[in-house]
């Protein structure tokens, strides 16, 4: 488990040399060229304030939205979002300037579309400068297979199947010629019922306080 995190995170200012899922390219070095160089900004992966503020390790200042404020002020601690990302807490850069901290776009769109939500700041000062790490989802495939086979009989045989026929039409329709047009999975690969009487893992806050200043290696 732990060697499939590590391999999720990626520093994007370095070329390490790590396997890649057959017919995606040659090497790591041939995908990192293709998105430096042939993509829309794709520069800004190897060069960019974030990457270089973690670098620096100079104080980091991060906005987040939220409509749990009255929750997060009762419990004393920040709720993770949940869902294909993984379980992360969800925030935007902030630039210091003479006039104050100022949003990036992101956050500028957050502030102006979700007037429903309150904004927390909060000011990061890591021990040491970090490595400007961040989580590639592209590599966050193994992760969530293994969830899925782990809690595959907590669905009823349509949902399972709803699921999987969903799952290999998304994949088909970024790489068409990496899986065959499939309607249904084979028959040796349908649910089998389990006789498993255990639950799905309950959704917990995380543990950064929210009321005092965080001392932590974002990974983001």
């Amino acid at each position: 488990m732990h060697a499939e995190w590590d391999n999720a995170h990626t520093d994007h200012t370095t070329n390490p040399t790590r396997p890649e899922p057959a017919g995606l390219t040659e090497t790591e070095a041939d995908w990192r060229s293709h998105l430096e160089h042939e993509t829309p900004n794709g520069w800004l992966l190897r060069g960019n304030a974030m990457t270089e503020t973690l670098a620096s390790g100079r104080p980091i200042h991060l906005m987040h939205t939220t409509v749990a404020l009255d929750a997060i002020r009762t419990s004393g601690h920040l709720y993770a979002s949940t869902g294909c990302l993984v379980a992360a807490l969800y925030c935007v850069p902030l630039t210091p300037e003479p006039a104050g901290l100022r949003p990036h776009n992101l956050g500028s769109y957050l502030l102006e579309t979700k007037k429903h939500t309150r904004t927390l700041v909060f000011e990061i000062t890591p021990d040491a400068p970090v490595p400007p790490k961040g989580i590639d989802y592209l590599r966050l495939g193994a992760i969530h297979l293994r969830t899925y086979l782990t809690y595959r009989s907590f669905l009823t045989e349509h949902e399972d199947t709803q699921l999987r026929r969903a799952a290999l039409q998304r994949v088909q329709a970024a790489a068409p010629s990496s899986i065959p047009p499939s309607p249904t999975p084979p028959e040796h690969q349908r649910r089998t019922p389990t006789s498993s009487t255990s639950s799905p893992p309950p959704c917990r806050p995380s543990r950064s306080s929210a009321t005092s200043t965080s001392r932590c290696s974002p990974s983001t």
